[in-house]
């Protein structure tokens, strides 16, 4: 196994090295981004949103109790590229 657990008072995502070594990834704390180099496929970045305290709170209460009771979970980010 991987992952190492870290006390952390926040977070915005985990991701386990062999998903990030898969893909070839470079993390930038300072920028809020990572880059993924997928390999034969075209490089792109993710950039990371802010959210409100409270919501990503509740987020996290729910998703606990929800994985607590055998639930798998899934992260997913859509951007509409339109809008930015």
């Amino acid at each position: 196994m991987d992952l190492v657990v870290i006390k952390l008072q926040d977070y915005d995502v985990v991701l386990r090295m062999d998903f990030l070594g898969k893909y070839n990834a470079k993390n930038d704390c300072r920028k809020r981004y990572v880059i993924f180099s997928p390999y034969g496929e075209e490089e792109f970045k993710f950039y990371g949103q802010s959210r409100s305290s409270a919501t990503r709170l509740v987020s996290a209460m729910k998703a606990w109790k929800m994985l607590a009771n055998g639930c798998q979970g899934y992260l997913a980010n859509m951007v509409d590229k339109d809008q930015e």
